[in-house]
């Protein structure tokens, strides 16, 4: 015979149907404002390694939440936006091939910058981090 004993069942139990009560959209918003508060430092070192020219893939880098988030997921990710069209001076179509390396027209491969990787590499741990105990400092504060 196994027998189990939970202590706190009754706590957990409140502190469930509270943060079910709680608002939904509160809790998202408090959760976006988490993460894109620490992506934005990753944005400022992606734009600081990224090769410059006439800045317009500087000012492509953009901080970009989900659009397609499924039920209950929240995010934000760092993007070079593409722009509308290639002429669009809000973004760079040709930010990826920046980042990864190219062959051009003549075959000669150029090598990549890397300066999302980079900028990962350097604080996408630690941002990581932060935002998952910012995220459950806020989910404290809404269950309240």
């Amino acid at each position: 015979m196994i027998t189990v004993d939970v202590k706190g069942g009754a706590e957990a139990e409140a502190l469930l149907a509270r943060l079910s009560r709680a608002e939904g959209r509160q809790l998202r918003n408090a959760c976006r404002r988490a993460v894109r508060k620490h992506l934005a430092p990753l944005r400022t070192l992606a734009r600081a390694n990224v090769p410059v020219k006439t800045g317009r893939l500087r000012k492509a880098i953009k901080l970009k939440e989900w659009r397609k988030a499924a039920r209950g997921e929240v995010g934000s990710r760092l993007v070079v936006d593409p722009g509308a069209t290639r002429a669009d001076p809000h973004g760079a179509f040709y930010g990826m091939m920046v980042e990864q390396g190219h062959l051009t027209r003549g075959g000669k491969f150029v090598p990549g910058a890397f300066f999302l990787t980079r900028a990962y590499a350097a604080g996408g741990q630690a941002a990581g981090q932060a935002a998952a105990r910012d995220i459950g400092e806020a989910i404290d504060e809404v269950v309240r």
